[in-house]
């Protein structure tokens, strides 16, 4: 076959190709396969780049969800144990801050007062209510904070607060019963202090303590505003003893330093005695009953 030429002139036989045309026909194939590749190496870029989009919106509403439910977490675990009888003042205005200083303390002891509390912060909060409440631990742990608060009420309060669901319910019925004071609430505290008398079951030291102790509630009815200091009171206490005690009572008064414990000392002696010759004349009139005994 007659001979031909390349690009740049020079003879090829019939069947030999034109390197460079080779190359020509060539580039267009190379180029969309590089094309395809690249194409290809987008599509997989924009896979990645949802890949990733989803996985922080699924991390973002994670987050949110758990923001937003406030998981409820366990309390610390304790041992079952056995209800207890617990017995103090029956709640009144005039003592209720002892008595409920006394319920806190022993509910402390028992490891339940932490539902009081919890329970008793989520009282506008129902739905978080409900999910602690839901929690068995925590539920037992109500129950049982209820339970003991419900031992020294009267019964009439018992009767309200028998359907209220939690502990947190009762303490807040109760606290805002009680706290509340008029001022025809002092005056009744404080006349059972300047009114006070002996009772003659009682002794000498238990005598002044309830003294201190009708003291002590006027101060907490009073919101803190009245209290007898210790001279006051132990006038008040000298002046309510029955007539066998006058002569050591002038006595006390006339000393030059009253105070607590030197009457306490003085007055046992007194009761001791007291106590002594009651038993001897006791014992004489027996032994006389039995001598003229026939």
């Amino acid at each position: 076959m007659p001979a031909g030429r390349d690009a740049r002139g020079r003879f090829i036989s019939s069947n030999q190709e034109d390197p460079e045309s080779v190359e020509e026909n060539r580039e267009p194939e190379q180029s969309d396969s590089v094309n395809e590749n690249r194409e290809s190496e987008q599509t997989e870029g924009d896979h990645d780049d949802d890949d990733a989009a989803e996985q922080i919106l699924f991390e973002m509403a994670g987050q949110t969800a758990r923001t937003t439910n406030h998981p409820v977490e366990d309390p610390e675990e304790i041992k079952p144990v056995k209800l207890l009888d617990f017995k103090t003042s029956i709640l009144a205005r005039e003592n209720v801050r002892t008595w409920r200083s006394d319920v806190e303390e022993f509910c402390q002891i028992q490891g339940v007062w932490k539902a009081v509390q919890k329970t008793l912060e989520l009282q506008d909060k129902p739905e978080e209510l409900a999910r602690l409440l839901a929690n068995q631990k925590w539920a037992s742990l109500d129950a049982t904070a209820k339970y003991y608060i419900k031992q020294n009420l009267k019964q009439e309060d018992k009767t309200t607060v028998r359907d209220y669901k939690n502990s947190g319910a009762v303490w807040k019925y109760l606290m805002s019963r009680y706290e509340r004071t008029t001022q025809y609430d002092i005056v009744i505290a404080l006349r059972k202090v300047i009114q006070w008398k002996k009772d003659s079951k009682m002794g000498i030291e238990d005598s002044l303590q309830q003294l201190e102790q009708l003291n002590a509630e006027l101060y907490e009815i009073s919101d803190k505003k009245n209290r007898f200091d210790e001279l006051m009171i132990l006038t008040i206490f000298l002046e309510g003893l029955p007539m066998e005690f006058d002569s050591i009572r002038d006595a006390l008064f006339g000393s030059a330093n009253l105070e607590r414990g030197l009457a306490l000392s003085r007055l046992h002696q007194k009761e001791l005695k007291s106590t002594v010759n009651a038993a001897n004349e006791t014992a004489g009139w027996s032994l006389c009953k039995e001598l003229q005994a026939p």
